[in-house]
Parts: structure tokens; sequence; C-alpha cells
């Protein structure tokens, strides 16, 4: 089979990496009109978005609610019972980067 070589592509300007200051550079370069290329090796968001800060944030969250619900008869409230579900925590994270790079794609 033959490789196909990719199509030239004409834009005004070329911003390579779509973390958090390449895609505001992106949208803020189309408002002021210019037609832009947004280059990302990998999933939209970068770095911050797919393995770090996101997701970090998102695991953390649910960390510090599972500590705030084990303190909870220090609040004068009783809980009898807390567990969490791995899966259901990476599930969340997930959902959560899914929905912030879709809102990039769209």
């Amino acid at each position: 089979m033959k490789k196909r070589e990719p199509s030239p592509i004409s834009c005004d300007l070329a911003i390579i990496g779509s973390g958090p200051g390449g895609f505001e550079a992106a949208l803020r370069a189309r408002e002021l009109g210019f037609k832009v290329v947004l280059i990302e090796k990998s999933d939209p968001g970068g770095v911050c978005l797919n393995t770090g800060c996101i997701p970090t944030k998102a695991l953390l969250s649910s960390t510090k609610l599972l500590t705030k619900i084990r303190e909870a008869s220090s609040f004068g409230l009783t809980v009898s019972a807390i567990s969490y579900d791995r899966e259901g925590l990476l599930q969340r994270k997930n959902r959560i980067v899914e929905t912030l790079r879709k809102g990039m794609t769209e």
C-alpha cells in the first residue's frame, strides 16, 4: 500500500502544544482574526489536562472528601461505614478529563 503524504495546511499561525498556554494563545489569535493551527502530539489539553494537574486535582478532591467524612464525629455526626471504590474514583477522574477535553475540541 502506498503511503499517503499529508495535505499542506495554510495558516497564519501554528502553535505547538495544546496545554493551557497554547490553547489560550490559539483562542486569542483566532479572536484577532488569525487562521490558527494548534499542533498536539497526543490528546488535546497537553500534560496538564490529561495526566498532570486536572487528574491529580480530581483525585485529591475525592480523598479530601473521604478524609472529612472520616472526621465526621468531630462535627457531631455519626457515619456507620465508609469505604472507597478505586475504580469509581478513576472513572470520575476520567469523566472530568474527557469533559474538559471535549470542551476544547467543540
